[in-house]
């Protein structure tokens, strides 16, 4: 039995698929996470939720090796998944973008309030100095 978790964007949300794999039969579920969860949150996340999850129905994968393959070898092929996670990577990307945009958006409407509150204080600067000047007639 083998138990296997990838942690992916799924926009707007990280995700992580739990699949157990074990007599040629996969069992999946889903886990939405909010922010990205570090690695420490992932092990606290197994270590306490994992034999509370609702797993899907038993599908048919294929043969399960059951050999033990060679550490080098696993290794190399643990290298190969990890570079071919460009997703990830994209996804930092968009998640960065997104709050760039916010930012600029926040920053837009900070300068526009500004700029109402200045025309609204040089108008009640003019409505004063119109009463004064009308004061004693």
């Amino acid at each position: 039995m083998s138990i296997t978790l990838t942690v992916f964007f799924e926009n707007p949300y990280w995700v992580g698929l739990f699949t157990i794999s074990e007599d040629g039969k996969s069992r999946y579920c889903k886990v939405t996470f909010g922010k990205e969860p570090s690695d420490a949150e992932l092990y606290e996340f197994c270590l306490k939720k994992l034999a509370h999850l609702e797993f899907s129905d038993s599908y048919q994968t294929g043969i399960e090796k059951t050999s033990a393959t060679n550490p080098k070898r696993r290794q190399r092929e643990i290298a190969k998944e990890l570079q071919g996670r460009s997703s990830i990577k994209k996804s930092y990307e968009a998640v960065k973008e997104f709050i760039h945009q916010n930012e600029k958006k926040a920053r837009q409407k900070e300068r526009k309030k500004k700029v109402i509150e200045d025309s609204e204080h040089i108008f009640l600067a003019k409505q004063q100095k119109h009463k004064e000047k009308h004061r004693g007639h």
